[in-house]
């Protein structure tokens, strides 16, 4: 169980943004402005333990894909009801918001003796996701959030063999430790 601790560690050097507004593509920017990198956000987590990590990808993501070792929970903050809403256009599954999303990072904060005002690190497959959720927390009164803005996942290469390939940064291109082995029975439930 986390706790309300603050712990005086290089966490807090980390715990800082890797980049100004500016530099952050539109789509990935937060109301808080508060970004790290995957490698800052293990850092980080390391550092200091009262930090809550949420993955905010669905449970499928999780389960087929792999997710971040000390995740705490997961709770998609977009939900996809079937794999067979294909969309043609955008070339991906359409996704809905879960209403809920608010309503269960509440009940995660309660149950961990935590409030509003402590710090959350949210990662998602890019870090669109993630803003998205940061947005949506932020409106909810939500004060110490950070989006992980290359995610799990990471970039696509722009141009070689394997162009549209997520390999460019991210947790798992970054050798940061994950697991197939999701425990979803820890998580929140879709």
């Amino acid at each position: 169980m986390k706790h309300a601790k603050f712990y005086l560690t290089s966490a807090l050097l980390t715990l800082a943004t890797v980049a100004g507004a500016s530099e952050v593509h539109q789509d990935k920017r937060t109301p808080f402005g508060m970004y790290l990198n995957s490698v800052d956000a293990y850092h980080s987590l390391e550092n200091d333990p009262a930090i809550l990590f949420i993955d905010v990808r669905t449970h499928a993501e999780a389960a087929f894909i792999g997710q971040p070792n000390g995740v705490d929970a997961t709770i998609p903050i977009a939900l996809s009801p079937t794999f067979e809403l294909w969309d043609r256009n955008r070339k991906t599954v359409n996704l809905s918001i879960n209403r809920n999303f608010v309503s269960e990072m509440d009940n995660l904060l309660e149950g961990n003796g935590l409030m509003k005002r402590d710090r959350l690190i949210l990662i998602s497959r890019n870090g669109i996701r993630s803003a998205t959720a940061a947005r949506i927390l932020f409106k909810a009164g939500y004060s110490n959030v950070y989006s992980v803005i290359d995610g799990f996942e990471g970039g696509m290469l722009q141009y070689g063999p394997n162009t549209g390939q997520r390999l460019v940064n991210g947790w798992k291109n970054n050798a940061l430790p994950w697991s197939y082995n999701v425990n979803l029975a820890d998580t929140i439930s879709e």
